[in-house]
C-alpha cells in the first residue's frame, strides 16, 4: 500500500525557497512544513530546488527556476511557497520519480499503458535535458527524452539513466569522464545520450551520480563506479588515479559482503550492506563520511561506526541522512545554512541524532537542504 505522509519537515539552505515555508532564511532545525493543500506521497530535491507528489502523482514544487527547472516560467525565479507543476501536470502522464541536478531536472513517467517515459526542463547549456542542438539553452516546458526508462539519476551538470532492460545510459557535462567515456571529451558536454559498457555482466539494479562522477550496483551487491576521482569518491587514492571509466569496486573493502544500496553526494559515497552496516569514502573535510578519515585512508571504503538498523540513506552535496528501522533521524558533514538539522552552523563528523517529535519514514537531500517525512 502506498504511503501518505502528514508531514514534511524541512532544514538547511534557503536562499531561493527551496524549503517552501514562504521566506528565504537558512532553517538550521527541521522545520514542520505549514498544512499544504495536498497530501504528500513523495518529495525530491535539487540543486536549490525541490519537488513533491500527490496521491494523483502530480507534482508540485518550489525554489530556485532561473533556468526554468521546476518547469515555471522563468519570470518566476524564486519560488517561496509549494506551487503546481502545470507544465508536467498537463501531460497527463503519472509522475514516478524526479531526480534535480543544479540547474535542470528529469522526470520519470508513465502513461495510462503503464509505459515509462522521460522528460527533461530547465538548462541546457550542459545537454542536461538530452539535445545537442545548442540553440536550444533551456526549456521551462518539458521536453520528451526518451522510452523505456526504468530509473534516472542526475549529478551536477549530466544524467545517468538506467532502461528497461538493463542498460545504462549517459548524457550532459562530460568533462571529467562521468559519462564514462574511455577518454575525456575535449568538447566537455554530449547532448546525445551514450549506452555504456560495464565491466560486469549483472543486471544493474541502481544508478546514482554525484557531481562529476557516476556509479551503480548490481543485483549481487557490486558497485561499479567512473569519472572523476578527485577526492576519493571512487576508492583509489587520487594521488595515482584522475579518473576512470567504468571499474568495479574491489568486495574486499566491504568485506566480502552484499551491497544494497548506494547514494553519492557530489564528491563522496556511501553503501549499505546486507548486514546493515554503512562505509563511506571519498571527500571528508566537512565530515561527510561521517567517521575518522585521513588523508591516508579517506578514499577506502571503511564502516561508519553506527550501532542501530539502517533503513536507508541519502547524500546531498557534502552531508548524508541516516534513516533508520526505528524511524529515528541522523544527520552529519557539512554544517553551513544548518543542513545537518543539529541546531547549529558547524559541521558534524559523526552521526548526530535528530530529536523529532514524529517518527521518520522517508528522507531526501538536496543539494544543501534536507527534508524529512513523516506518516
Amino acid at each position: 500500500m502506498e504511503r501518505k505522509y502528514k508531514a514534511i519537515y524541512t532544514w538547511g539552505s534557503n536562499s531561493y525557497g527551496q524549503l517552501g515555508l514562504g521566506h528565504a532564511e537558512d532553517v538550521n532545525v527541521p522545520f514542520l512544513q505549514p498544512k499544504l493543500s495536498f497530501d504528500a506521497h513523495d518529495a525530491f530535491g535539487g540543486g536549490a530546488h525541490a519537488f513533491f507528489v500527490d496521491k494523483n502523482k502530480l507534482l508540485y514544487g518550489c525554489g530556485w527556476n532561473k533556468y526554468g527547472q521546476l518547469g515555471l516560467d522563468i519570470d518566476c525565479q524564486y519560488n517561496f511557497r509549494v506551487v503546481p507543476i502545470n507544465s508536467v501536470n498537463d501531460l497527463k502522464k503519472t509522475v514516478l520519480k524526479v531526480s534535480a541536478g543544479w540547474d535542470f531536472s528529469v522526470i520519470l513517467v508513465a502513461d495510462s499503458a503503464q509505459n515509462k517515459q522521460l522528460y527533461g526542463i530547465g538548462s541546457n547549456l550542459h545537454g542536461q535535458i538530452a539535445t545537442d542542438d545548442n540553440s536550444i539553452k533551456f526549456s521551462t516546458t518539458p521536453m520528451r527524452l526518451m522510452s523505456h526508462i526504468e530509473n534516472v539519476s542526475a549529478g551536477l551538470r549530466h544524467v545517468v539513466a538506467l532502461s528497461t532492460e538493463g542498460e545504462i545510459i549517459s548524457w550532459g557535462s562530460c568533462s571529467r569522464g562521468q559519462l564514462g567515456l574511455e577518454f575525456l571529451d575535449t568538447k566537455k558536454r554530449k547532448g546525445k545520450p551514450i549506452n555504456l559498457n560495464m565491466p560486469v555482466e549483472d543486471r544493474v539494479k541502481e544508478i546514482v551520480a554525484g557531481a562529476y562522477h557516476s556509479a551503480c550496483l548490481t543485483d549481487n551487491g557490486q558497485v561499479v563506479v567512473w569519472g572523476d576521482n578527485k577526492h576519493g569518491q571512487l576508492g583509489h587514492n587520487p594521488s595515482e588515479v584522475k579518473n576512470l571509466s567504468p571499474t568495479l569496486v574491489d568486495q574486499v573493502f566491504f568485506d566480502y559482503r552484499k551491497v544494497v544500496d548506494l547514494s553519492s553526494g557530489w564528491t563522496h559515497m556511501v553503501a549499505t550492506l546486507d548486514n546493515g552496516e554503512i562505509f563511506s569514502w571519498g571527500r571528508y573535510d566537512y565530515g561527510q563520511l561521517g567517521r575518522p578519515a585521513n588523508k591516508n585512508d579517506f578514499f577506502i571504503p571503511s564502516r561508519i561506526p553506527f550501532d542501530f538498523n539502517v533503513a536507508s540513506v541519502s547524500c546531498g552535496a557534502e552531508h548524508t541522512l541516516v534513516n533508520t528501522t526505528n524511524f529515528d533521524l541522523w544527520s552529519f558533514g557539512w554544517g553551513e545554512h544548518g543542513v545537518c538539522g543539529a541546531g547549529s552552523f558547524s559541521d558534524i563528523h559523526s552521526p548526530h541524532k535528530i530529536e523529532l517529535d514524529a517518527k521518520v519514514n522517508r528522507i531526501i537531500c538536496g543539494n544543501g537542504f534536507s527534508l524529512a517525512l513523516s506518516s
